[in-house]
């Protein structure tokens, strides 16, 4: 992955990244409560780039089930807008997705050792 800029915000650390697997445009990544890019946060980074087809699919695969059973939308229309890496928790991602038939609450799925821990409203993805 090239040379990544991040700048404080209200949450920790944030860039802007472009992984196209993931999605076309580019994306938010938000080190929660971090202060300075650390192992942590590269491995993570590397993790998602090198990654990126095999969590699309997975995170796909989630979304699908999960926006039928609580939406019955058979086709629907969402965008990944911030990823969240924890501070202290080395194995999990949050994944904050815009869903176009509920904007006011989206999509949030935390993923914990490569499994999809939690989906459900956007708040999933940070908490």
């Amino acid at each position: 992955m090239s040379e990544v800029s991040f700048k404080q915000d209200d949450e920790g650390l944030v860039a802007s990244i472009l992984l196209p697997e993931l999605n076309d445009n580019f994306f938010s990544v938000v080190y929660l409560e971090g202060e300075n890019v650390d192992e942590h946060l590269n491995n993570t980074l590397n993790f998602l780039t090198s990654d990126q087809s095999r969590l699309n699919s997975i995170l796909s695969k989630k979304i699908h089930e999960y926006v039928k059973r609580v939406y019955y939308d058979d086709n629907p229309c969402y965008e990944l807008i911030k990823v969240y890496v924890f501070l202290d928790e080395v194995n999990s991602i949050g994944f904050m997705y815009r869903y176009h038939g509920d904007i006011e609450h989206g999509i949030g799925i935390k993923l914990t050792s490569n499994k999809v821990e939690r989906i459900g409203a956007s708040e999933e993805a940070f908490m």
